[in-house]
């Protein structure tokens, strides 16, 4: 497999691997108290007790683009920006969702980690380098 190609799906699983394990989300009272990404589409851990909202919805939204960037690896770049473009889009989606389920209208509840922007940084960097791809091989075959 190409080297490029071995580079963003590294990014795309470390991408995986940290919406599972990152703490996301965080109660605005106590910030001790936080869920992950997996712990938020259970509805487990402390904090998503009470909750009920469709969050595994908004967490396909995630995960899918993740998936599709690693099955198609064997694509052409261009194909891998759409999909990292689409994986951006969907964590947008993600944090305004989340944002809006989850904080209640007497400023007491949850709210977003700045750990969310790491994530948006890696997607950034999978469309930057993408795009890199992109000129190194027009350029290359011109």
């Amino acid at each position: 497999m190409d080297k490029k190609k071995l580079i963003i799906q590294g990014g795309a699983i470390l991408l995986l691997v940290l919406f599972f394990t990152l703490p996301l989300v965080q109660c605005t009272q106590d910030s001790s108290i936080n869920a992950t990404g997996l712990q938020i589409a259970t509805r487990s851990g402390r904090l998503m007790e009470n909750a009920d909202s469709g969050y595994p919805i908004v967490f396909l939204l995630l995960v899918i683009p993740i998936l599709l960037i690693v099955m198609g690896l064997k694509k052409s770049f261009s194909v891998l920006r759409i999909l990292s473009i689409l994986g951006l889009v969907g964590h947008i989606v993600f944090m305004v969702g989340t944002h809006i389920m989850l904080t209640s209208g007497d400023g007491s509840g949850f709210e977003l980690t700045g750990l969310n922007y790491l994530v948006i940084g890696i997607y950034l960097g999978i469309i930057g380098f993408t795009q890199y791809c992109i000129m190194q091989d027009k350029k290359g075959s011109a």
